[in-house]
């Protein structure tokens, strides 16, 4: 009895802890996180124009398009970080509410048996 209670609330929690964890840091990489963050305002794909023109329209034209990739780049970095802001909520209350059963499953499991031999003396 005493080897089942070291399990549950000892053994079996620190593991998954660490199964946790690993998700976390698995989350963490799948969606690079801080890689998106450091280059947040780069160019999408290094799609950069460079000025080729003496032009002022040539100017123009490669500040235009450049301003565009960003801004594109921007948008799809920002949204990959809310898909990761939604994964790492979902993550967490999942992960919260698994570990959270786990831990109070014997106390389930016996006022459930207690509840169920209360039904059969009635």
């Amino acid at each position: 009895m005493l080897s089942f209670l070291y399990w549950q609330f000892i053994s079996a929690p620190t593991w998954l802890l660490k199964l946790y964890a690993n998700l976390e840091l698995a989350l963490w990489r799948f969606f690079s996180v801080p890689f998106i963050v450091k280059t947040l305002f780069s160019y999408w794909h290094k799609d950069s124009v460079t000025l080729r023109q003496g032009s002022f329209t040539g100017l123009v034209k490669a500040i235009s398009w450049n301003i565009i990739s960003r801004a594109v780049g921007f948008i799809i970095r920002v949204t990959v970080l809310l898909a990761w802001c939604g994964a790492q909520a979902a993550f967490i209350i999942l992960a919260s509410s698994s570990f959270l059963i786990f831990i109070l499953w014997p106390v389930i499991s016996l006022s459930l048996i207690a509840y169920g031999a209360y039904l059969l003396t009635l």
